[in-house]
């Protein structure tokens, strides 16, 4: 097996490529596998590097092909970015650079050998209440630079969200074993120190710090991804159906965890799986380890009272209590691995305090234990406009979400007076303004949306330079379901551009192909002379203000349309959730990320209910077949492409996404409208070690990319 340190990988969303380091003047030789779906009839061919790859329809087998590739030592590597992380062996260097090219160069960097701590944790020590930092930090700790200086402890960050979920937590401090770098490009180490993927790509081995610890102070080990896979995933009535996302399998067979020792631990798969360090980067439903000691309590198989305890605690089962008490979302008592953990009860609407970790794993390079600020405050907001106000009124310190471009000029007038400045940063998501087009929703709607020409046709009657001048400030720009230019996977100017012409006599030619008839009203009507009817929901405040503009468009070509509304918020979530399972809605509005389509595939294919691309076709999918509605042979052909493309060398996995982008873009699969948005942040005067600036999206879970941990107040 051949070791491959995220230290020594530049594996990237934007520019994925593995780099292996050899010693001076020996070359490494690196098995590839790859799996190649055969099918029966071609209908393209995709230029892979050094060979073919015939994509065709039915999969029929799989054939193993084998490759050997040399590699010759690299030392560095030009990406065309404004900002890096340099990886320097355990050490994350945050640095600004004002070129168009910089260099990422690997060099040695020791650990720190004496270690500072926050007074009021140096307190604790000295009453004897606390183990000295030394047995509280892990033997090799994470070892992260600043942006700017060595930071002073103390103080509160005080930010807000509409909505309380430890995955928005995991935006400002991440415990997920690896992360991304400050520009979203590579992947560096986190809470884990290192990985190895077998040169089949069935194996990923991950190797913790040794010394490690939960916040309780309870060892954090193998053992805990163990449980999680042994005893939650495995367990029925905790885990109905598939496991978890993370060692879901490309069949119907899933991967699994074994312990190697304490430190080691493998997820092995059945089949090639090349996707692992990206998935590991991901903080919702994929963490792959639980804290054992504390959650056995509530588990039936190592407490046998445990369906009695959960009664008296007023559930109904054992089940039910475990996983109303499995995360410090819902019980703040929960170990975790956050630089901040929960503290006291919530409500609706509460202010949520989190304190400082006193064994969270990280220290500065002069080795003082990370974060310096001691509270991290989430002010709970119940809507947009109250958010808005408090931004204003300088009541948040860091503010990098929800702070609408609608809302900039006024944000902007008020920076003087709310004691703040404005940060605008890019986001590496394909659209900030889309259509999903549910290709599951029935009757004669839903065959409409299943007929590309119709897509094709509701595309290029939609004004978007005048959306975007009216919503987004004339900050995006019009383009079709691609991602980022700097992507590996992006297709070319010619499908970004792809059906985004403003051309409503163009819409109504192609319209009158499909339906020539119309009511007296002069909207267009089935055969039978049932009015066509559209519904358009949304599922945040921007993307709802542009949908508003959207009917007029279509009703303009004949196609009567109704804005449904948004759907968001505490309740609003559970209304969009309940909509999308129901099969019920036709266009969303939203975002599309689609960094990386063999991870994040659910964006751009529907493999589960939550796909707004199909929600029946994904529940298909992702039940096998027991559930759901059979997708037609395009969609299964989409999706093959994207189980095809997990197993794939990085290097292949680049053509084989361009090609499904441009088919996503030649057929509008979804309705493409704007992107290549700026994010506008908001961050308090005298807040230190915040950077000019970061990625956000999805996958990199902004602003931990800002790397929250080292901020301080200088005053």
């Amino acid at each position: 097996m051949k070791r491959l340190g995220l230290s020594l990988i530049g594996l990237a969303v934007f520019s994925l490529m593995f780099v292996v380091a050899c010693a001076a003047g020996e070359t490494e030789i690196v098995e590839v596998i790859k799996e190649v779906v055969v099918e029966k009839e071609v209908i393209r061919e995709i230029q892979l590097p050094a060979e073919t790859i015939v994509v065709e329809k039915e999969v029929v087998i799989e054939v193993p092909v084998e490759k050997i590739v040399t590699v010759e030592k690299i030392v560095i590597k030009e990406v065309p970015v404004e900002k890096i992380v340099t990886v320097t062996k355990e050490v994350i260097k945050l640095v600004e650079v004002p070129v168009e090219k910089i260099r990422i160069v690997e060099v040695e960097a020791p650990t720190p050998v004496r270690y500072g701590e926050a007074p009021m944790l140096a307190q604790l020590v000295s009453a004897g209440q606390l183990p000295p930092v030394e047995e509280r930090l892990p033997s090799e700790p994470m070892v992260m630079a600043t942006f700017d200086e060595i930071g002073k402890y103390g103080g509160e960050l005080r930010t807000m969200w509409l909505k309380s979920s430890i995955c928005n937590l995991e935006r400002f401090a991440r415990s997920t074993m690896f992360r991304f770098n400050t520009d979203g490009s590579v992947i560096i180490p986190n809470a884990a120190k290192g990985l190895d993927i077998s040169p089949d790509g069935k194996v990923t081995t991950i190797h913790l710090r040794p010394g490690m610890r939960w916040s309780d102070g309870a060892p954090f080990t193998a053992d805990d991804f163990v449980y999680w896979y042994e005893d939650e995933q495995l367990n029925e009535e905790l885990t109905p159906g598939r496991v978890s996302n993370i060692i879901r399998g490309q069949g119907k067979e899933d991967g699994k965890v074994v312990k190697v020792d304490d430190y080691t631990v493998q997820f092995v798969f059945p089949s090639a799986v090349t996707t692992m360090p990206v998935r590991l980067t991901n903080p919702c439903g994929m963490t792959g380890h639980k804290p054992a000691h504390y959650l056995k309590q509530f588990h039936i198989k190592y407490n046998p009272k445990a369906n009695e305890e959960a009664v008296e605690a007023g559930f109904e089962n054992w089940a039910q209590w475990y996983k109303a008490n499995d995360g410090p979302e819902q019980n703040h008592n929960v170990p975790s691995l956050h630089a901040w953990i929960p503290s006291g009860a919530q409500t609706k609407d509460e202010i949520v305090f989190h304190d400082r970790n006193p064994y969270y794993f990280a220290v500065d390079t002069a080795g003082n234990q990370l974060p310096y600020i001691d509270r991290f405050i989430i002010l709970r907001m119940a809507n947009q406009e109250l958010l808005t106000l408090k931004v204003l009124s300088g009541e948040v310190d860091f503010q990098p979400q929800m702070v609408n471009l609608v809302d900039l000029p006024l944000v902007k007038q008020s920076e003087e007076k709310g004691d703040y400045r404005v940060i605008l940063h890019p986001v590496a998501r394909a659209l900030d303004m889309a259509l999903y087009v549910s290709m599951s929703f029935p009757g004669p709607v839903g065959d409409l949306l299943r007929t590309k020409e119709f897509r094709q046709a509701i595309s290029v009657a939609i004004d978007r330079e005048a959306i975007n001048q009216n919503v987004y400030l004339g900050m995006s720009n019009p383009r079709s379901m691609v991602p980022l230019k700097s992507s590996p996977f992006y297709p070319g100017d010619e499908y970004r551009d792809m059906w985004q012409q403003y051309d409503p006599d163009l819409a109504n030619t192609m319209l009158d192909k499909i339906l020539p008839n119309k009511d007296s009203d002069g909207f267009r009507t089935f055969a039978d002379g049932t009015r066509v009817e559209l519904g358009i929901d949304s599922w945040n405040t921007i993307n709802t203000e542009a949908a508003k503009q959207l009917p007029p468009y279509w009703e303009a070509v004949g196609l009567k349309t109704t804005f449904s509304g948004l759907v968001e918020g505490e309740s609003g979530g559970t209304v969009m959730h309940d909509k999308t399972r129901a099969n019920e809605i036709q266009f969303m509005a939203y975002v599309i990320n689609g960094a990386h389509p063999f991870v994040q595939a659910a964006y751009t294919s529907p493999t589960g209910w939550w796909s707004f691309m199909g929600p029946a076709y994904g529940l298909w999918e992702s039940s096998d077949g027991e559930e759901g509605i059979e997708p037609t042979q395009d969609v299964k052909d989409l999706v093959a492409l994207h189980k095809l493309g997990s197993t794939l060398h990085v290097e292949q996995q680049a053509a084989l996404g361009q090609e499904i982008f441009r088919q996503l873009s030649q057929d509008a699969w979804m309705i493409g409208i704007l992107g290549d948005t700026p994010r506008a942040s908001v961050v308090k005067n005298g807040l230190g070690n915040v950077p000019a600036s970061w990625m956000g999206g999805a996958t990199e879970r902004s602003p931990s990319t800002a790397f929250v941990e080292q901020f301080y107040w200088k005053r």
